[in-house]
């Protein structure tokens, strides 16, 4: 008989926590779910919910931390933001997993985090998919952010051995929690589209990205914990490679909006990191996994936007 897996999702009330606390539930597992906030967004029966601010130390060591796994969702994510306000970048990015390290040490838990980190390491290149290994280059604040957290974590695994495996996402998409389309980029497009306005795109919307559904991460999520083979690896994670221009295309013509090209202001073109796009053959062919979603096909099961 298999033993039922247990989990801790922290930062379970954002995007990605809530799609793969779902999808843990619906797989019967045994979770436990904690964010800053007061209550849980989702009700989910039989599944514990804890406030903490992991910032705080003590709130930390409140947490059911004897688990198979722990999933970081926390931390804050943007770009030009994080250059005045640092602290709080610093403080919820990296103290917050460097607090869960220690109290997981203290504890003497042996949780297997599972990390997800972003595509803004990379030094981007023209047209050309990134391997893990491919340059880095770190534009940001919360780029250094989450590098320095993917080091933490190595450092862990060398001296105290540590579980962990790391996941770098790109542009995730989708929504099957409520009526939002989806957030991040293509939210924005979306809710654009249903406004009857504009879609805006930066310069000549030629930049590529790799495009993932949140549905798809969260079954990767589930099986990179599960294999003993991603202990202590970094991978990308795959999906559709478009342009902004593509996807803005494909969301106007079903809209019936125009594109707006404006020039990139001035701090946005200087820590643009260029095309990242995703080579994930390396998890793909360890987990024989194929995406269940495409991005195209997404946008025309979507219902008319206006």
């Amino acid at each position: 008989m298999n033993q039922q897996k247990t989990a801790l999702v922290l930062g379970a009330n954002g995007y990605l926590g809530r799609h793969l606390v779902q999808h843990l539930h619906q797989k019967n597992w045994t979770l436990y779910r904690s964010d800053i906030g007061d209550a849980a967004k989702d009700s989910f029966d039989g599944l514990h919910y804890v406030q903490a601010n992991l910032v705080n130390y003590a709130e930390v060591l409140t947490l059911p931390l004897e688990v198979d796994y722990i999933y970081i969702f926390t931390g804050l994510t943007g770009t030009s933001a994080a250059f005045t306000k640092y602290p709080d970048f610093v403080n919820s990015n990296e103290i917050t997993l460097l607090n869960l390290l220690k109290a997981l040490q203290e504890v003497g838990s042996k949780a297997k985090i599972i990390f997800p980190s972003t595509r803004l390491v990379y030094k981007g290149v023209e047209n050309m998919p990134l391997v893990e290994d491919a340059e880095k280059e770190f534009k940001t604040v919360y780029a250094i952010n989450k590098f320095a957290c993917e080091q933490y974590l190595q450092m862990w695994g060398n001296a105290f051995g540590q579980a962990y495996s790391i996941i770098r996402i790109c542009v995730p998409y989708g929504n099957l929690l409520d009526s939002n389309y989806s957030y991040g980029t293509l939210g924005f497009f979306l809710n654009k589209a249903a406004a009857g306005e504009a879609i805006t795109l930066y310069g000549d919307g030629e930049l590529r990205r790799t495009f993932s559904h949140v549905a798809d991460l969260s079954r990767y999520f589930e099986q990179v914990a599960l294999h003993l083979e991603t202990q202590g690896q970094t991978y990308n994670f795959g999906g559709d490679n478009c342009s902004l221009k593509e996807i803005a295309t494909a969301i106007a013509e079903k809209a019936d909006v125009p594109i707006q090209y404006v020039p990139f202001p001035p701090l946005d073109a200087a820590i643009e990191s260029g095309d990242t796009i995703f080579d994930s053959t390396k998890l793909d062919t360890l987990l024989n996994f194929k995406p269940e979603y495409s991005v195209y096909q997404w946008l025309d099961s979507l219902p008319k936007l206006r």
